[in-house]
């Protein structure tokens, strides 16, 4: 019987440590936690943390250095909410790639900070390769890194849901259709802006922040990339390659590609402006076309761009008002770029209940 009951604690000893299960519950007050790099590899392999109403919330910065993957990182379809608090995922590598950091979004993506990434591969992107449902939302998101293969997008390939509040700064290179924030939009993308260069390598359609605008809408965005055209046959422009949806209120910087037309097959519902750099720091340029900018409350109140005191055009607000930090410095936990009581306080509740607030914290 002793032996028995022995035997039977070792294995529970030895299952409990061998599958982590998160902390929390996976609802939207008590999410689940991903507190360090063995917490996100249990959830990107979990179906159960991906399922439909399930919130789950990166709780630390995630480097992925050394490690190597050759689908989407979090595998499967994706109908949960992840809130990335703000944080970090940095140095993710992903070879044909399908994908980025997830396949396909059904649910919620926000709040998320991509940098140091190089995925290469079919539907290479940074958050996912499809935002597949028109309730399907990415929201205040960034990337930064390269990006290389066919249907190349800074945020998604292909879009049909909602992209909000998001920028992409990627070095890419795309075949058939490309754009640094999505190579296809078939739904909305607004409030968002992107940056880099974009080399086109064959024929299709590319474009600084979308490469096919098919029926999709697109409003109060901007793009300052970069086109390297290897094939100047076709569809390669500032900010749209073929534009047959609805584009409004957007802007392009037309001395990053001189004499580069912004689009191309317009429908007569498209109001976008290629600017000088002079002009990108004109803030009222933006605010006539209806952006909502700090100070100003005729456009609204949300006061989601601002011009900073030095750059190459708006911004969001968010980043420099201590919500959304680009560069936590050490001691930051809560990563709000202020260290303060706040970051105590989690600290030393994670230190008692040893779930770490980063991977260093507990042994």
């Amino acid at each position: 019987m002793k032996k028995g009951l022995i035997l039977t604690i070792v294995l529970s000893s030895i299952l409990s440590s061998s599958f982590a299960v998160l902390s929390g519950s996976g609802t939207e007050a008590e999410p689940y936690l991903i507190q360090n790099l063995a917490d996100f590899n249990e959830f990107r392999s979990n179906f159960d943390y991906r399922a439909e109403g399930v919130y789950s919330k990166l709780m630390t910065d995630i480097d992925l250095s050394g490690q190597s993957y050759t689908s989407a990182i979090v595998t499967g379809y994706f109908y949960g909410i992840f809130d990335g608090n703000n944080r970090t995922i940095v140095n993710a590598a992903l070879t044909s790639a399908n994908g980025g950091l997830f396949y396909y979004v059904y649910g919620t993506v926000k709040n998320l900070q991509l940098t140091g990434i190089a995925f290469s591969g079919n539907a290479a992107a940074g958050i996912c390769g499809k935002v597949d449902n028109v309730s399907s939302l990415i929201e205040n998101c960034y990337v930064q890194g390269t990006l290389s293969g066919f249907n190349v997008g800074g945020i998604t390939s292909n879009n049909s849901g909602t992209i909000t509040g998001c920028f992409a700064d990627c070095q890419s290179s795309g075949t058939s259709h490309s754009g640094n924030i999505a190579a296809s939009n078939y739904g909305i993308i607004e409030n968002c802006y992107s940056s880099g260069t974009l080399t086109a390598t064959t024929d299709g359609y590319f474009g600084g922040l979308v490469g096919y605008n098919v029926e999709g809408h697109i409003s109060k965005c901007y793009s300052e990339v970069e086109l390297i055209n290897e094939n100047p046959t076709y569809y390669h422009c500032a900010f749209v390659g073929r534009q047959t949806g609805t584009v409004r209120d957007c802007f392009w910087n037309a001395d990053v590609n001189p004499g580069l037309e912004g689009y191309k097959l317009s429908t007569s519902d498209t109001t976008a402006t290629g600017l000088t750099a002079a002009q990108m720091l004109v803030e009222s340029n933006f605010t006539n076309a209806g952006w909502d900018f700090a100070g100003e409350t005729a456009n609204g109140t949300d006061d989601i761009w601002m011009m900073p005191e030095s750059g190459t055009g708006p911004v969001f607000s968010w980043i420099h008002n201590g919500t959304y930090c680009l560069n936590p410095q050490s001691g930051d936990v809560t990563g709000d770029c202020v260290v303060d009581l706040a970051d105590f306080a989690l600290m030393a509740a994670n230190w008692l209940g040893c779930g770490y607030a980063n991977q260093q914290l507990c042994p």
